[in-house]
């Protein structure tokens, strides 16, 4: 039996931080020089412009002159400089990158706005923004109408206070595209900053003109009207932003704290009121609710709630931070992380900016980066365990056992009886094969939980992964009495009993059930199939298999129990087919448990198959 097919409530669900996000991992450079010559022209991930012959190309001629060999011995150390750096930084190691893209650039006679883009995203992840100013001054003399240069480049003038040159880039990017929303709320911000708030709103309207139903648009000028101190229009932009985008959780609390700030008591309950009527599950509008209906209107209490305080001045890193929140939504994740970055290069403390990066990192398939930035999220900051958590998980996904497990522990000892990090941990020291630490571990949760389904379910899991059948077997007997429903126990539980050749009615009956809850698991598919096979129902065998090796395709056991079926109804070239692919699967599945196991199995049936 596999473990595979029952770990859905096993492992912590992760991935969703960031399954909103695409997976398509950002380009790599490939190895071939030439090619390298050639992706040196091309553009940017996230600085895209238009593509020029390449300042790197050698010259392959027949000269004699020792200027010339000069020449190219110059070109070909900046050729090779830009080579280490791309391989630097695919491997993540952003100081070696750094280093050698500098050296890169400053063997070269005309900037390459490839090059200096580059050195100025990771000069602002590192903090230095006079550094990454000067990157982007030389890209933009090659490229000087680039509006990801542009964008970066007012960030950082605005992050170093240079307010006027960041004006007039935001100006410039206006007029060249009088729909884009972020520049245009950045400056009407930075208006409002500096108590300029007739530019700020007039900003703001220009684009509201074009743009009426933009959420963000209408949210920014109730901001800009509160600012300038007319609390009445401010609340009608909110309430109107909060009909745009009912759920935003920040329109819902600024609302909230505007009526506060009006000290108007009846109209707070109506905002409270409206809000529970929309979302029930509203917590702080229910709590400032029932204070106000027990007779207490304590306004300065219930602003407390809120965990922020009126906002007098305007914050450019929280605009830039609900800027890149958008990008994220958009999956414009190269614009996202150029925010977050210029966020975090303001404010490194800002531990939402720095997790949201995280995820992203870890979506788009770089893991080092989202580790890297996770770890940097402090003991006493609130997403420290949750950050130890996804960082544990990312870990164990790259195999780094023991990294995972310090993270998790880190996240322990913020959290030390949290149920979900205690069965992580549990996870990760089963599949370092620390069983004892383990099973210790588990039994004090279960313990502690009698009847926690999820608990009993984890715990069958490691005596599963102990080879302690019946022992998992009457543990997971025990989830099911506590839930019948438990689609995954019930799974677990036919398929066990499948595999010994008992009780196969029982099994049937009991994966039925299963797939009623959840009909297109391919897991439980192949659990019915395989059911069917030890019953010597090929044809419901071969149906039920074929639709699972079509919902999970790289699984090698379901793929090995479609070829059995395949041999059983004398569909023998479709079967070595199967077994073909069942092999190629086992060779390279990340788990080595069993492997040689399986290889030698399925390489005697296909053997029996030419015989």
């Amino acid at each position: 039996m596999r473990a595979n097919h029952f770990i859905t409530l096993y492992s912590i669900e992760l991935s969703a931080h960031f399954n909103t996000l695409n997976r398509t991992p950002y380009p790599r450079a490939l190895p071939l020089v030439a090619v390298c010559i050639l992706a040196i022209s091309s553009c940017s991930p996230s600085l895209r412009g238009n593509i020029h012959p390449s300042q790197l190309d050698i010259d392959v001629r027949t000269h004699h002159t020792s200027a010339f060999d000069k020449e190219v011995a110059r070109k070909s150390e900046a050729l090779h400089s830009y080579l280490a750096g791309q391989l630097a930084y695919d491997k993540q190691d952003f100081e070696g990158a750094v280093g050698n893209f500098s050296k890169a650039s400053g063997l070269l006679d005309t900037p390459v706005p490839l090059l200096s883009g580059r050195l100025a995203e990771l000069y602002v992840r590192s903090g230095d923004l006079t550094k990454a100013l000067e990157e982007t001054e030389k890209a933009l003399k090659v490229e000087p109408d680039n509006l990801q240069l542009l964008m970066l480049q007012a960030g950082i003038f605005q992050a170093l206070e240079r307010d006027a040159e960041a004006e007039t880039i935001y100006l410039r990017m206006i007029a060249a595209d009088r729909d884009r929303v972020d520049p245009a709320i950045l400056l009407s911000g930075m208006y409002a900053r500096q108590q300029k708030f007739d530019q700020a709103v007039s900003t703001l309207k220009a684009l509201g003109e074009r743009k009426p139903n933009e959420p963000i648009v209408v949210y920014y000028l109730g901001r800009e009207y509160e600012q300038a101190g007319d609390l009445n229009r401010s609340e009608q932009y909110y309430t109107k932003a909060l009909g745009l985008d009912p759920k935003n959780e920040q329109f819902q609390k600024d609302l909230i704290r505007l009526a506060i700030k009006q000290e108007d008591t009846e109209k707070l309950r109506a905002v409270c009121q409206r809000l529970v009527d929309q979302d029930p599950s509203n917590s702080l509008a229910r709590k400032i609710l029932g204070q106000i209906l027990l007779g207490e209107s304590k306004l300065d209490e219930a602003l407390s709630h809120l965990k922020v305080v009126e906002e007098t001045e305007y914050d450019a890193t929280n605009t830039r931070y609900q800027i890149a929140l958008i990008q994220i939504e958009k999956q414009n994740y190269a614009e996202a992380i150029r925010e977050l970055s210029l966020v975090l290069a303001k404010n490194p403390s800002h531990e939402e900016a720095r997790y949201n990066l995280a995820s992203i990192f870890a979506s788009t398939g770089r893991p080092m980066e989202a580790t890297e930035e996770l770890l940097k999220i402090e003991p006493e900051q609130s997403l420290f365990a949750k950050s130890r958590t996804f960082a544990a998980f990312l870990f164990r996904q790259e195999g780094k056992l023991e990294d995972a497990e310090d993270a998790i522990r880190e996240a322990l000892e913020v959290e030390e009886n949290d149920k979900q990090s205690l069965s992580y941990l549990v996870l990760i020291l089963s599949d370092a094969k620390k069983f004892d630490e383990a099973e210790e571990i588990m039994q004090e949760l279960v313990e502690q939980n009698p009847e926690d389904e999820k608990i009993l379910f984890n715990y069958a899991i490691l005596l599963h992964d102990q080879d302690k059948r019946e022992e998992s077997l009457r543990v997971m007997e025990k989830v099911l009495d506590l839930n019948p429903e438990n689609s995954d126990a019930l799974n677990y539980i036919a398929y066990g009993l499948a595999e010994e050749g008992v009780e196969l009615e029982r099994a049937l009956e009991l994966i039925e059930r299963a797939l009623r809850i959840r009909p297109s698991d391919g897991f439980y598919l192949d659990t019915l199939g395989w059911i069917f096979f030890k019953l010597d129902r090929m044809n419901e065998a071969e149906a039920a298999l074929s639709r699972a090796t079509s919902i999970v395709t790289d699984d090698p056991e379901i793929l090995e129990h479609y070829a059995d079926v395949l041999v059983k109804v004398d569909k023998q070239d479709r079967a070595r087919e199967f077994y073909i692919k069942a092999l190629e699967r086992t060779q390279t599945a990340k788990s080595a448990k069993n492997r040689s196991v399986a290889i030698e199995r399925i390489e005697s049936k296909l053997q029996a198959l030419v015989k």
